[in-house]
C-alpha cells in the first residue's frame, strides 16, 4: 500500500453474504501524497468507518465525525463504483 507505484484508489469487498456478522462489508483505499484512507461501509451506508493508516495503524481512531470532506469523497466513489458494478444507486 505503501508503494509509490500503485494506483491511488482502490475498492474491496466482502463475501456477498458478509463475514460473521452476516452483514457484507466493501472497503475502499484512498492514497494521497502524504496519507493513505480506508473507508469501510455498508451497502446503505448506515454502517461506516474512515481510518488514515499512516498516522493510525491500528485504526483505532474513525475520522467519520471530523473528517467530512475526506468522507463525502470516499462515499461519492464508493456509489460511482458500486454503480458501475451493479448498476444500482
Amino acid at each position: 500500500l505503501l508503494n509509490n507505484d500503485i494506483t491511488p484508489f482502490s475498492y474491496h469487498e466482502t463475501g456477498k453474504n458478509g463475514l460473521e456478522t452476516g452483514l457484507a462489508k466493501y472497503m475502499m483505499i484512498e492514497k494521497k501524497p502524504s496519507a493513505l484512507y480506508k473507508y469501510i461501509f455498508t451497502q446503505d451506508f448506515t454502517q461506516e468507518e474512515l481510518y488514515e493508516l499512516i498516522s493510525d495503524p491500528g485504526e483505532t481512531d474513525n475520522l467519520v465525525s471530523t473528517q467530512k470532506p475526506m468522507l463525502e469523497l470516499m462515499r461519492s466513489k464508493a456509489k460511482q463504483e458500486m454503480n458501475a458494478m451493479y448498476g444500482n444507486e
